[in-house]
């Protein structure tokens, strides 16, 4: 089984193991494109563009695990809990 990953970092430890694609987890139509050529697409990191996620999950384009709207509570939870430490 083929393992792609995406990455912005040229050489990124996971390209040991996988082919990778260079490009944001925050560009949209990198993610976009990236998605284009996998079966089921997984995101390990929260600061991902999860509107393309959502879109993607509308399609029939991939499966996307966890769900964009996981990441997005996940993602309302890491900013509300680094507004709580900046007010003290």
């Amino acid at each position: 089984m083929p393992i792609r990953v995406l990455d912005p970092t040229p050489g990124c430890p996971a390209s040991v193991v996988a082919a990778q694609t260079e490009g944001s987890f925050r560009d949209g139509a990198a993610i976009a494109a990236f998605a284009a050529g996998v079966d089921v697409l997984t995101v390990e990191i929260e600061h991902v563009d999860t509107l393309v996620l959502a879109e993607l999950e509308r399609g029939d384009a991939c499966s996307v695990h966890p769900s964009a709207c996981t990441l997005q509570i996940i993602q309302a939870c890491t900013e509300h809990d680094g507004q709580t430490r900046i007010q003290g």
